[in-house]
């Protein structure tokens, strides 16, 4: 029995807190609403999982390791700031559906995000 592939995208940002992030994925991803532990977006079938973490002290250097030298200084320490992780994590496996994941991601961008990985 063969499994989905499943993409997991870790985006990090300087929200204040969850209210904070729902609000700015309403007002700033260009559709998408998050509720519970599910981003959506409107006219959209299905949506995505979206799990909110907290700081995590070691994601600066998982950046600057995965980044390859492509970020700079100021995008790194801008990543070691960071109050939030939300990890966006859809099935996967097709060219569609990796388009409506990277779309997601660029609106959880949008929303206050900083980089992804």
């Amino acid at each position: 029995m063969s499994k989905t592939p499943q993409t997991v995208i870790g985006i990090p940002g300087q929200w204040t807190n969850r209210t904070d992030i729902v609000n700015s994925i309403a007002t700033r991803s260009g559709g998408y609403l998050f509720a519970g532990m599910v981003m959506i977006k409107t006219g959209m079938k299905g949506g995505f999982m979206l799990e909110m973490h907290e700081h995590d002290p070691n994601l600066k250097k998982a950046f600057s390791i995965t980044g390859r030298g492509r970020l700079t200084a100021e995008d790194l320490e801008a990543i070691a700031l960071h109050t939030f992780v939300l990890y966006l994590a859809a099935d996967s496996g097709s060219v569609e559906a990796a388009k409506n994941l990277m779309h997601a991601a660029q609106g959880l961008l949008k929303s206050g995000g900083i980089a992804s990985r």
